[in-house]
């Protein structure tokens, strides 16, 4: 089945819920999140020709993964601009390759959004070739 990575839009929140979900099992409780608090970081992160954005990897119309470019991330570094955050693939999916994949799209959509430098461009011989 086909895979794609689209830009997850106010108007097409289908996959909101499932992002939630991961999110909040991931890393909400123990951060002190609440479930709404995860739906409105959701909700708020996403932007059309703005960052925050949150993109989705899609197996036809099942969502299989997920990715956030964001505008900080922690507070002490300021000057390093956009933050890729959040990046998740669902276990089943995992080690079939699709990390390269998100990994292109990033790249891509910050090129978009006219960032033609991000700090993944300082990573790309560290990145996991999963």
């Amino acid at each position: 089945m086909a895979v794609s990575i689209v830009k997850l839009i106010k108007q097409d929140m289908k996959y909101s819920s499932i992002i939630c979900k991961w999110f909040y099992e991931w890393w909400g409780e123990d951060e002190g999140f609440t479930m709404e608090k995860m739906e409105a970081y959701v909700s708020n992160s996403i932007c059309q020709d703005r960052i925050p954005q949150t993109h989705v990897l899609l197996e036809g119309k099942t969502i299989i993964g997920v990715y956030q470019l964001s505008v900080t991330d922690i507070d002490v570094r300021p000057d390093i601009y956009p933050w890729l955050i959040n990046v998740y693939i669902d276990y089943p999916y995992r080690g079939k390759g699709y990390f390269k994949l998100l990994m292109a799209s990033v790249k891509e959509n910050c090129q978009l959004l006219g960032i033609e430098q991000n700090t993944l461009d300082c990573m790309k011989n560290t990145v996991g070739s999963s």
